[in-house]
């Protein structure tokens, strides 16, 4: 009977170790996927900000009117099909975050901002919703110190949440670390659809020129067998 419950014990304490060990590597996980998300997110703000960045300064230089975003729209959509960005009202959405960071901002402190940490629909909220141009700052950072969804970003714009929280000196500098994997702001990451389409196009390349190195292959036998 005592070698039964010793068993017994012996394994409840393997379950719990075994159950703990699972739990942890599910959160290291986590963790990663939010990392890589992250990484996509920035690299594709990045980009919507630099093409938004060359639009206005061609417009500047060249004069060039706003209906040429519908033909660099059709002329880049032609090569990248697969990208529902590069429509013409996100174009010119990129056109409108570029202009608003230029005048916020020295060129060389752009890319510390936490616009660029927050998934694109969320600064698309902040662009339409926010007129004092100096509050969107307030908000970008809180949504990372609050791990925000859009949604919950755009109830605390329509409830006014600046203006109280300032009033009532309630004011946070959050650091702007990693989002917690179960966080709404965490969740909103990995199932934006800006994000995928920048992971589609990494792997639409790749089987590109996985297929033209075939191809190639393909043409050198071809050849080497007609001598």
């Amino acid at each position: 009977m005592s070698n039964y419950l010793n068993k017994r014990k012996m394994t409840t304490a393997l379950d719990k170790s075994y159950l703990q060990f699972i739990n942890e590597l599910k959160d290291q996980i986590k963790t990663a996927r939010v990392k890589a998300h992250l990484a996509v997110n920035r690299e594709l703000v990045l980009l919507y900000f630099r093409i938004g960045q060359s639009i206005l300064k061609k417009q500047e230089e060249e004069g060039w009117r706003s209906k040429v975003i519908d033909r660099i729209s059709q002329d880049l959509r032609s090569e990248f099909s697969e990208m529902r960005g590069l429509s013409v009202t996100n174009l010119d959405y990129m056109r409108r975050f570029a202009a608003f960071l230029i005048s916020q901002q020295p060129a060389g402190e752009l890319e510390s901002l936490p616009f660029f940490q927050i998934p694109w629909g969320h600064n698309l909220v902040l662009l339409d919703q926010i007129s004092e141009e100096k509050h969107r700052l307030w908000y970008a950072s809180q949504t990372i110190g609050n791990a925000w969804s859009r949604n919950v970003l755009t109830h605390q714009i329509k409830s006014n949440l600046h203006s109280r929280q300032t009033t009532l000196n309630k004011t946070h500098n959050f650091d702007l670390t990693l989002p917690n994997p179960q966080s709404d702001l965490a969740t909103d990451l990995l199932k934006d659809e800006y994000n995928f389409e920048m992971n589609i196009t990494s792997n639409f390349y790749e089987v590109l020129i996985l297929k033209k190195k075939s191809s190639k292959i393909t043409s050198q036998k071809t050849l080497l067998n007609s001598y």
